[in-house]
């Protein structure tokens, strides 16, 4: 069982840009208290649908992905539409309300096949 607290020596807050993991894996402070070798959970949560750029969305979660140990997880929360004109007309009202915003479809969102 694991004895953990909110303290200073067990939390940090840094400053990063979150659509370059590889600033935030390197930064010194993570390092001293997140353990890389070791399964981990990366929660982007939620934050993929306020980055518009969708090329963007899929370098940060694979830049991610790659430097997780086997047996991490990665929770990546999407708003979707059940198709491409759902999925726009969302993005539309949302853009029309001053947010950062796509509303992806699911196959936008699937990661590349190999």
């Amino acid at each position: 069982m694991y004895d953990y607290c909110l303290s200073a020596d067990a939390t940090t807050v840094i400053q990063a840009d979150m659509t370059d993991p590889r600033d935030v894996l390197a930064h010194p402070e993570v390092n001293r208290l997140i353990d890389f070798d070791q399964p981990v959970a990366a929660l982007f949560l939620p934050v993929a649908h306020s980055i518009a750029d969708d090329e963007q969305v899929r370098r940060m979660l694979a830049a991610t992905a790659d430097a997780l140990a086997p047996g991490s997880f990665l929770a990546i929360p999407q708003f979707v539409g059940v198709d491409r004109e759902t999925a726009d007309a969302h993005t539309k009202k949302a853009t029309d309300l001053g947010l950062v915003w796509k509303t992806r479809t699911v196959e936008d969102f699937e990661p590349p096949r190999p």
